[in-house]
Protein backbone atom coordinates (compact mmCIF):
# COMPACT_ATOMS: atom_id res chain seq x y z
CA UNK A 1 0.00 0.00 0.00
CA UNK A 2 2.56 2.72 0.77
CA UNK A 3 4.41 2.24 -2.91
CA UNK A 4 0.98 2.80 -4.57
CA UNK A 5 0.91 5.59 -3.35
CA UNK A 6 -2.52 5.67 -0.93
CA UNK A 7 -3.50 9.41 1.22
CA UNK A 8 -4.39 6.91 4.21
CA UNK A 9 -4.12 3.65 5.28
CA UNK A 10 -7.27 2.06 7.90
CA UNK A 11 -6.15 -0.35 10.61
CA UNK A 12 -7.96 -2.66 12.35
CA UNK A 13 -5.92 -3.87 15.77
CA UNK A 14 -2.73 -3.51 17.23
CA UNK A 15 -0.42 -5.70 14.79
CA UNK A 16 -2.19 -4.43 10.97
CA UNK A 17 -1.60 -0.63 13.13
CA UNK A 18 2.31 -1.08 14.01
CA UNK A 19 2.79 -2.82 10.68
CA UNK A 20 1.45 0.27 8.84
CA UNK A 21 3.30 2.22 11.40
CA UNK A 22 6.51 0.61 10.27
CA UNK A 23 5.82 0.79 6.84
CA UNK A 24 5.43 4.54 6.33
CA UNK A 25 6.95 7.53 7.72
CA UNK A 26 4.59 10.39 6.59
CA UNK A 27 1.02 8.13 5.66
CA UNK A 28 -1.82 8.89 8.05
CA UNK A 29 -2.91 6.27 9.86
CA UNK A 30 -6.79 5.67 11.24
CA UNK A 31 -6.72 2.62 13.34
CA UNK A 32 -9.74 0.96 15.07
CA UNK A 33 -10.41 -1.64 17.59
CA UNK A 34 -6.71 -1.06 19.07
CA UNK A 35 -6.43 -2.42 22.45
CA UNK A 36 -4.69 0.23 25.08
CA UNK A 37 -3.34 2.60 22.33
CA UNK A 38 -1.20 4.44 24.78
CA UNK A 39 -0.16 1.25 26.45
CA UNK A 40 0.97 -0.52 22.81
CA UNK A 41 2.56 2.91 22.00
CA UNK A 42 0.88 3.12 19.02
CA UNK A 43 -0.51 7.06 20.08
CA UNK A 44 0.86 9.30 23.00
CA UNK A 45 -2.45 9.38 24.97
CA UNK A 46 -6.01 9.40 23.64
CA UNK A 47 -6.62 12.61 23.90
CA UNK A 48 -3.70 14.43 22.35
CA UNK A 49 -2.56 10.80 19.73
CA UNK A 50 0.43 13.12 18.25
CA UNK A 51 2.43 11.14 15.06
CA UNK A 52 0.43 10.16 12.39
CA UNK A 53 -1.50 7.82 14.19
CA UNK A 54 -5.79 8.64 15.24
CA UNK A 55 -8.74 6.44 15.36
CA UNK A 56 -10.84 4.68 18.15
CA UNK A 57 -9.43 2.61 20.81
CA UNK A 58 -11.50 -0.56 22.67
CA UNK A 59 -11.40 0.34 25.43
CA UNK A 60 -10.77 -3.21 26.14
CA UNK A 61 -7.70 -2.97 28.78
CA UNK A 62 -9.95 -0.23 30.61
CA UNK A 63 -13.22 -2.05 30.77
CA UNK A 64 -11.89 -5.65 31.96
CA UNK A 65 -12.70 -5.22 35.87
CA UNK A 66 -16.01 -3.67 34.98
CA UNK A 67 -16.69 -7.14 32.87
CA UNK A 68 -15.76 -9.18 35.35
CA UNK A 69 -17.58 -7.27 37.90
CA UNK A 70 -21.01 -8.00 35.81
CA UNK A 71 -20.30 -11.78 34.67
CA UNK A 72 -20.11 -12.48 38.45
CA UNK A 73 -23.55 -10.47 39.17
CA UNK A 74 -24.64 -12.76 36.30
CA UNK A 75 -23.24 -16.22 37.67
CA UNK A 76 -22.70 -15.48 41.23
CA UNK A 77 -21.05 -18.51 42.26
CA UNK A 78 -18.12 -18.21 39.57
CA UNK A 79 -14.56 -18.95 41.11
CA UNK A 80 -12.88 -19.91 37.48
CA UNK A 81 -12.64 -17.68 34.61
CA UNK A 82 -10.07 -18.52 31.39
CA UNK A 83 -9.14 -15.85 29.24
CA UNK A 84 -9.02 -17.03 25.62
CA UNK A 85 -5.81 -15.06 23.66
CA UNK A 86 -3.14 -14.61 21.59
CA UNK A 87 -0.03 -13.74 23.95
CA UNK A 88 2.28 -12.53 21.29
CA UNK A 89 -0.64 -9.94 20.05
CA UNK A 90 1.53 -6.76 21.81
CA UNK A 91 -2.02 -5.71 23.41
CA UNK A 92 -2.65 -9.16 24.91
CA UNK A 93 -0.30 -8.71 27.85
CA UNK A 94 -1.78 -5.44 28.95
CA UNK A 95 -5.45 -6.80 29.12
CA UNK A 96 -4.18 -10.15 30.43
CA UNK A 97 -2.43 -8.42 33.82
CA UNK A 98 -6.00 -6.04 34.23
CA UNK A 99 -7.55 -9.32 34.10
CA UNK A 100 -6.00 -10.85 36.80
CA UNK A 101 -6.04 -8.05 38.88
CA UNK A 102 -9.65 -7.16 38.36
CA UNK A 103 -10.32 -10.95 38.60
CA UNK A 104 -8.24 -11.01 42.37
CA UNK A 105 -10.44 -7.95 44.04
CA UNK A 106 -13.82 -10.08 43.10
CA UNK A 107 -12.50 -13.34 44.24
CA UNK A 108 -12.30 -14.89 40.94
CA UNK A 109 -9.45 -17.22 39.47
CA UNK A 110 -7.96 -16.13 36.13
CA UNK A 111 -6.28 -18.32 33.94
CA UNK A 112 -4.90 -17.66 30.89
CA UNK A 113 -5.39 -20.12 27.81
CA UNK A 114 -2.43 -18.93 25.17
CA UNK A 115 -3.68 -19.89 21.78
CA UNK A 116 -1.27 -19.25 18.85
CA UNK A 117 -2.20 -21.96 16.33
CA UNK A 118 -4.85 -23.78 15.12
CA UNK A 119 -3.42 -26.78 17.25
CA UNK A 120 -3.32 -24.71 20.27
CA UNK A 121 -7.48 -24.78 20.33
CA UNK A 122 -7.98 -28.36 21.38
CA UNK A 123 -5.57 -28.03 24.12
CA UNK A 124 -7.31 -24.54 25.48
CA UNK A 125 -10.55 -26.18 25.39
CA UNK A 126 -9.43 -29.33 27.10
CA UNK A 127 -8.16 -27.42 29.86
CA UNK A 128 -11.15 -25.49 30.28
CA UNK A 129 -13.34 -28.30 30.52
CA UNK A 130 -11.27 -30.01 33.14
CA UNK A 131 -10.56 -27.10 35.10
CA UNK A 132 -13.93 -26.31 36.09
CA UNK A 133 -13.63 -23.26 34.46
CA UNK A 134 -16.93 -21.37 34.73
CA UNK A 135 -16.53 -19.08 31.58
CA UNK A 136 -14.42 -18.71 28.60
CA UNK A 137 -14.14 -15.53 27.01
CA UNK A 138 -11.64 -13.61 24.30
CA UNK A 139 -11.77 -10.06 23.49
CA UNK A 140 -15.09 -9.73 21.99
CA UNK A 141 -16.18 -11.12 25.32
CA UNK A 142 -17.94 -13.91 23.87
CA UNK A 143 -18.54 -15.18 27.26
CA UNK A 144 -19.49 -19.14 27.08
CA UNK A 145 -20.32 -20.99 30.81
CA UNK A 146 -21.37 -24.13 31.96
CA UNK A 147 -23.36 -24.16 35.91
CA UNK A 148 -21.43 -26.31 38.34
CA UNK A 149 -22.71 -27.27 41.85
CA UNK A 150 -18.72 -27.28 42.95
Amino acid sequence: MVRLPVDIIVTRGTPATRAAMNASATIPIVMAAVADPPGVKVVDSLARPGGKVTGLSSFMTELQGKRLELLKEVIPGIARVAMLNNMENPATPPIWEETRTAARTIAIEAEMLDVRSQEDLGRAFEAAATGHIGARFSWGWTASYKRTDD
